[in-house]
């Protein structure tokens, strides 16, 4: 969701724990994704500093497939599933603690 300053730290955080993880040799090297809600283009300055890195050399391409970009709540669900094995009903347990299950994302 949008959000002010800590919001895009926590994001860029988010982004560079996943990206030197991937490439660190760490037995947990799959590409982790985060998910914005793009509500009213708030991320698209965000996204054009990403692809300018990645046309800069600071980054690869690969960083850019670690940021999928939506508009609304459903299109969340639908990247959760994508994403999940067993669809959304696994996230809403995780964040509600519901299940203890280790969650694995699909290949």
């Amino acid at each position: 969701m949008p959000g002010g300053i800590g919001t895009e730290e926590e994001i860029w955080d988010a982004l560079g724990k996943s990206y030197l993880s991937t490439y660190s040799g760490s037995d947990d090297n799959a590409i982790k994704q985060v998910i914005l809600v793009n509500i009213n283009g708030h991320y698209d300055s965000f996204m054009t500093r990403l692809d300018d890195m990645i046309a800069s050399g600071y980054a690869s391409a690969e960083a850019r497939k670690m940021v999928k970009i939506v508009s609304t709540g459903e299109e969340v669900l639908q990247a959760l599933d994508q994403l999940y094995e067993d669809g959304p009903e696994q996230i809403h347990g995780m964040i509600g603690n519901i299940s203890n299950k280790k969650q694995q994302p699909k290949p």
